[in-house]
């Protein structure tokens, strides 16, 4: 059981299924965004469905490398682990990044290709000032715990097998 406080602000409990894990690990990997040879920043608690999904289990069945660091709010540490093992992609929210863009070097993130957030609203203009500021592309992902947590992402390129008009 994962706990979620949602947009009302008062904790709930969400039951999710092995299902449920497997198919979003399934889905994330059909979009192609984390193959095999990407290095991942794991600093999302556990008990929260996005770090639990993306920095756990995803990890796990496709065989990334993972790179754990206690806390997302430790950013300096963050930096250094990404600077450390040559980390590729960092999972977090805006929240937990914005501290990045005035107290972070960006050749600390030299490594990184990808930024992904969620679990809350990217403020305007904040993906181009990061992208400017690291060299290092932002993705914006949205979900709900009770969706396993990822529902959609933008994407730097089509999936492969998808064909859009």
């Amino acid at each position: 059981m994962l706990f979620t406080s949602g947009s009302s602000g008062e904790p709930k409990g969400v039951v999710l299924t092995h299902r449920n894990i497997l198919g979003n690990c399934l889905q994330i990997d059909a979009s192609g965004l984390l193959p095999v040879g990407e290095k991942i920043i794991a600093n999302l608690p556990i008990f929260h469905s996005f770090g639990f999904t993306v920095t756990l289990w995803y990890p796990l069945l496709r065989g990334c490398t993972t790179v754990t660091v206690p806390s997302p709010l430790e950013f300096k540490k963050v930096a250094d682990a990404v600077e450390a093992e040559s980390a590729t992609i960092l999972i977090g929210t805006p929240t937990f990044f914005k501290p990045y863009i005035r107290h972070v070097a960006p050749e600390k993130l030299k490594s990184l290709k990808y930024a992904i957030t969620g679990a809350e609203k990217t403020p305007a203009g904040f993906a181009d000032l990061w992208q400017a500021t690291f060299d290092c592309l932002y993705f914006e992902g949205y979900g709900l715990t009770e969706t396993s947590p990822v529902v959609s992402i933008n994407l730097p390129h089509t999936p492969s097998g998808l064909r859009l008009p």
